[in-house]
């Protein structure tokens, strides 16, 4: 049996999401579209997220061809705090594929990204001048997104994220390939299985996205199913009060 291909090339984490809101007031979004320049300008940020694909077999148990793939159930999560405009991002990714967990803490020091697995054993420097591990960085998010959103067609519920007024769009039938446009993640079957997505994104005054979260569902010719469930939540924009600290080199 084959493990579908879910992975874009070069990402190998994911991660964790908060849900939690309130009624924002008589706020109204005064952009038609995105505001990706607004999340350039971040000088500091916590994100949340998560990713969850789980591949199950046909209902009533009767394949009408070979499983291909086999059941499965494979998740992220994690945590991230960045400062500096990004320069220095840490986070810690939890994993778990079908019941093996694993926890890998990972430092972005200025091009150089440091991981660790074991705390008795201490940062390791894998690779120099790397892009960022994490698929959500807030700017590429922003622009993968924009892609496929158009705000001034949908009408937009106040309601606030993490202390931040922001306007709640509901999604539909966004394109599949939606997920390789915004978190880097989207490639193979979540692209070429899921038909598309639906969900739901919350957006500032300023035009950015604060939170997301998007499903879609698929099936397979053999008859089995997969699903995807991707989320993200940024807080603390601006007011991240974690200090960073490099790892020494090793």
């Amino acid at each position: 049996m084959r493990r579908p291909t879910f992975l874009a090339a070069g990402s190998t984490l994911v991660m964790l999401i908060a849900a939690c809101g309130g009624n924002g007031g008589d706020f109204v979004l005064s952009v038609g579209r995105l505001n990706c320049a607004a999340v350039a300008g971040f000088d500091s940020y916590h994100y949340d997220s998560s990713v969850l694909i789980e591949v199950k077999e046909p209902a009533d148990g009767a394949a009408t061809a070979p499983m291909d793939p086999s059941p499965f159930v494979l998740s992220w999560k994690s945590q991230v705090d960045a400062e500096d405009a990004g320069d220095l991002v840490e986070g810690v990714v939890k994993t778990n594929d079908s019941g093996r967990e694993s926890l890998v803490d990972v430092v972005i020091a200025r091009g150089t990204v440091w991981q660790q697995s074991d705390p008795n054993v201490g940062y390791i420097s894998s690779s120099e001048g790397s892009t960022s591990p994490f698929p959500f960085p807030p700017e590429d998010i922003c622009l993968g997104l924009s892609n496929d959103i158009d705000l001034a067609a949908l009408t937009g519920v106040p309601e606030k994220v993490n202390g931040i007024r922001s306007a709640k769009y509901t999604l539909a039938g966004l394109p599949a390939g939606v997920l390789a446009d915004a978190v880097s993640v989207g490639g193979g079957d979540m692209a070429t299985v899921v038909d598309s997505y639906d969900g739901a994104i919350w957006v500032t005054q300023d035009g950015y996205p604060v939170r997301l979260e998007i499903s879609g569902r698929g099936s397979y010719e053999g008859g089995s199913t997969l699903r995807v469930e991707v989320s993200f939540e940024y807080s603390h924009v601006n007011d991240v009060d974690k200090e960073i600290v490099i790892p020494q080199r090793r």
